[in-house]
């Protein structure tokens, strides 16, 4: 589970960059996205580093099963974001076009 490879050390590099980016990332969700978007995607960050917090507790006191299971929900992140973003476009975006072409056609009905 320790084992210190030239791998693992890139592995935390790119992990510890990619979760500062996406801090960034959150933060311009803040003031552009949906409000229920920027939480869900709170929450699901919130998560992450729960799940990754876990799998190094479980590594410490050498419990293999915990680990595996919290480094996996860790690496779940990923996905979680595409559910999060294509819920967003798919389904809350029809809903916003459905309600723009609504006003669209009330704004020819005053026109006309």
């Amino acid at each position: 589970m320790a084992n210190d490879s030239f791998i693992h050390v890139i592995d935390k590099f790119f992990a510890s960059f990619m979760l500062i980016m996406y801090l960034l990332r959150l933060a311009s969700l803040f003031n552009n996205a949906r409000p229920s978007n920027f939480f869900l995607q709170l929450a699901a960050f919130c998560f992450a580093l729960f799940s990754f917090m876990k799998s190094q507790d479980a590594q410490e006191i050498n419990e293999v099963e915990g680990f595996k299971f919290w480094h996996n929900l860790w690496h779940c992140f990923p996905l979680n974001l595409i559910i999060i973003e294509e819920y967003d476009r798919f389904i809350l975006g029809k809903y916003d076009a459905q309600e723009e072409n609504k006003k669209l056609a009330i704004a020819k009905k005053k026109h006309s």
